[in-house]
């Protein structure tokens, strides 16, 4: 018996009015897989659906309609086996008949409710009658006309659309069609990705960035099958699927639209190299920023930009992405060879004087001052008084952005007079004494890997001192919570360093992240110097929340 049901839906308005065509009646499958009408469901339209047919997820149950299996409900949505409808983020129980008026816009996909359990031996399919709405096909052909249209396949790793933004700009990015970020183990979704989060979004999620011409920007947003979005300054748009750390074998292929900007050509060579530079620089003055605010947290003096050194940054970062590389060396025979050693490439650029490169692999190119001092090494380095300026450059092809970090430090004559300074600090510790909302967590990815190889990922937050004068002996280093009870860690000291890096500091890791809105307590007991006596360093923080 058929009945009828009110569904009201989350929010999103089309810019592109459109008439409602003809009913259409698909083939809705009992599988792992949301497929699609066909439908596209504008804002403020009204939907009919009628199911009629029968389909079982398992051959040990008896097949049934739209409504799903009755006594068995598996989730908040009702039924196993029920007939439900998904726009863009938002699910809802369609059954054998319903009727809603949707308050976002997207593409109507349907598929049976299966909640946690697995479909297996399925049979049957429902015969689904779709009334409103304008199909899928016409929809695109409306916007193309008024923007921009391509196709993306994901194993590039990045789509780079030569569509200019300028500051205040505002475009709309429409994704349709299906891929997978594990093909054959993961059925293929729509540009809203996986169900499942990858950190900061569902993994394969449709994302964005403005900057470069190559993919690499401040502006980074995700996208899914729909989102508009403005320009903070001039830059190109680049689209890519989030996959994290994650590995992906990917497959499939979106029909990508944009509406807004200017599409470029090979007569805007000029134009395309100075958006580039302007892009480059503006990242370089927020890298430089967000290093200075953590120094500053520290008591350091300010970094400054040395052009030399950015020079010889960005070169590297292109040199290493254009060849698949991960080295301090470059082999001249190699496309964007600029120097075989750090030493030659400093020397090229007229820089004299002493100097430290550092370089790390990221997603998500905003979060790479983070990604730098959460790791171990680079850590007590970005905490040295003696630093003095910096040069950042990165670059990116396909899934690999690298950023490329080379610090000047202070000359003999500068260094000695700091060494003299009666008011300089001992050690230098981060947290900070009585820091607050700091991360419980870390991933524990790190390059070269300084645990075991049976440890289990994610750690706590790492606590690190560096000393002024030599660290002589590490006698204890310790990690307690607010009861004063003992957190099982890993210590980095130069005596226990697998890797023997012989850094003049001490790193501990808890084994497991730490407990949120806590307040701990790290104390390290040293020898410092010429001295034979023990002395003592603590440092209180606080978790967030």
């Amino acid at each position: 018996m058929l009945f009828n049901r009110k569904v009201v839906i989350g929010c999103l308005a089309m810019l592109i009015a459109m008439v409602a065509f003809a009913d259409v009646t698909v083939k809705v499958e009992p599988i792992n897989k949301k497929q699609s009408s066909g439908v596209y469901v504008n804002a403020g339209d009204t939907i009919k659906v009628e199911a009629a047919g029968q389909w079982t997820l398992w051959d040990q149950y008896k097949p049934v309609d739209a409504n799903g299996h009755k006594d068995f409900i598996v989730n908040d949505l009702g039924a196993w086996g029920a007939l439900v409808g998904r726009i863009g983020n938002h699910e809802f129980l369609l059954g054998t008949s319903a009727e809603f008026t949707s308050e976002i816009a997207g593409v109507l996909y349907l598929y049976p409710n299966k909640g946690k359990y697995v479909i297996e031996n399925q049979s049957g399919e429902l015969d689904v009658t779709i009334s409103g709405g304008i199909s899928v096909d016409e929809f695109k052909a409306n916007l193309a006309a008024n923007g921009n249209r391509m196709s993306f396949d994901p194993k590039g790793g990045v789509l780079n659309t030569e569509i200019l933004l300028k500051a205040g700009d505002e475009a709309e990015i429409y994704a349709f069609g299906e891929w997978t970020m594990w093909d054959g183990i993961y059925p293929e979704v729509s540009a809203e990705g996986h169900d499942f989060a990858a950190k900061d979004a569902a993994w394969g999620k449709l994302c964005g960035i403005i900057g470069t011409s190559y993919g690499v920007g401040t502006q980074t947003f995700q996208i899914g099958e729909r989102t508009k979005v403005t320009a903070n300054a001039d830059g190109f748009l680049s689209l890519y699927p989030y996959i994290s750390n994650y590995v992906a074998v990917k497959n499939g292929v979106l029909d990508i639209i944009v509406v807004g900007g200017t599409k470029i050509t090979s007569d805007d060579a000029e134009l395309k190299a100075s958006t580039d530079e302007s892009v480059k620089d503006l990242f370089g003055q927020q890298v430089l920023a967000e290093l200075n605010e953590l120094r500053q947290a520290l008591g350091l003096a300010d970094l400054t930009v040395d052009t030399r050194l950015t020079q010889t940054a960005f070169g590297h970062a292109k040199y290493m992405v254009l060849n698949d590389s991960f080295s301090k060396n470059e082999d001249e025979s190699k496309e964007g060879f600029i120097g075989k050693t750090f030493t030659d490439r400093l020397k090229n650029v007229s820089f004299e004087g002493k100097a430290r490169e550092m370089f790390c692999q990221s997603e998500m190119t905003p979060d790479v001052v983070n990604i730098l001092f959460d790791s171990v090494y680079h850590r007590l380095r970005l905490m040295s008084p003696l630093m003095t300026s910096v040069g950042y450059g990165s670059y990116r092809a396909g899934d690999k952005t690298i950023h490329v970090f080379d610090f000047g430090y202070m000359n003999n004559e500068q260094e000695a007079e700091f060494n003299a300074t009666e008011d300089k600090p001992e050690a230098i510790t981060y947290p900070t004494a009585g820091m607050e909302n700091v991360s419980y967590e870390w991933n524990g990815v790190v390059n070269p890997n300084p645990f075991p190889e049976d440890a289990v990922r994610p750690f706590g937050t790492p606590v690190s001192i560096l000393f002024i004068p030599e660290l002589t002996a590490e006698v204890s280093s310790t990690l307690t919570d607010a009861s004063g009870d003992a957190i099982d860690c890993f210590v980095i000291s130069p005596d226990k360093d697998i890797n023997n890096k012989n850094l003049n500091g001490i790193t501990i890791v808890p084994k497991k992240p730490l407990a949120a809105n806590t307040k701990y307590t790290a104390e390290f007991v040293v020898r410092l110097g010429t001295s034979e006596e023990d002395q003592t360093f603590s440092v209180e923080f606080t978790t967030k929340e």
